[in-house]
């Protein structure tokens, strides 16, 4: 389930790098909202739609996201278009 949180990450998690904090809204492949992402100084903390932490991760200034689950496992991240899917926000 989390490499699917993170549709959104990727494209949005780039440009954060140096702010002080981003939020990013996170999607399944239906387009319905699964979480949400923290991007701070490239960290990323990664939550459930019930705001419970379900992993964490880096985002190198490439713009590449290393992300694990609560387990310390690192979890696969699959690039996708940001956003819900059909366009919907």
């Amino acid at each position: 389930m989390l490499p699917l949180l993170l549709t959104a990450l990727l494209a949005l998690a780039a440009p954060a790098l140096g702010q002080d904090r981003t939020r990013v809204d996170l999607y399944d492949a239906t387009g319905r909202r699964t979480g949400y992402a923290i991007v701070q100084d490239g960290r990323v903390d990664v939550y459930d739609a019930q705001s419970r932490r379900t992993g964490w991760g880096t985002v190198s200034p490439s713009g590449g996201v290393t992300v694990y689950g609560r387990d310390g496992r690192r979890q696969t991240v699959a690039p996708r278009p940001s956003g819900p899917a059909g366009g919907r926000r």
